[in-house]
């Protein structure tokens, strides 16, 4: 099930990570940030195939994660401080056991946050 949160004329996509199209992984790159247990990709909604980590993501634009889809500034500064070291081809297996998954595209226009859902008291996994 697919539930759609609106901000302004943007989208943010809560789905499961078995939900998010493979060819956002294809096109795409991202790393693992362990500190936050956090994985992030930046895919290419243009068209344009093989392109490299820094031409995939606008990283001037950010800072819309913070503002616009109320993601943890220190989540935010950490993500973009590492993007460009640190991003490499990953796949939906690299993110399975994170706490979160930031997915963007080119100019942070289209973003998809998956949240692992905590225990409730007395719920066992």
């Amino acid at each position: 099930m697919k539930n759609l949160i609106l901000f302004e004329n943007y989208t943010v996509d809560t789905i499961k990570l078995k939900d998010v199209p493979d060819h956002k992984f294809e096109d795409g790159w991202g790393f693992v940030e362990n500190i936050i247990n956090t994985g992030f990709l930046a895919y290419n909604s243009g068209g344009q195939k093989d392109l490299g980590a820094g031409d995939v993501l606008n990283l001037n634009m950010m800072d819309k994660l913070e503002e616009i889809y109320k993601v943890d500034p220190a989540i935010v500064m950490r993500l973009q401080a590492n993007y460009i070291n640190k991003a490499r081809k990953v796949t939906k297996e690299d993110f399975k056991d994170l706490d979160q998954v930031i997915i963007v595209n080119h100019n942070l226009d289209s973003v998809t946050i998956i949240k692992k859902k905590k225990k409730q008291d007395g719920e066992t996994r």
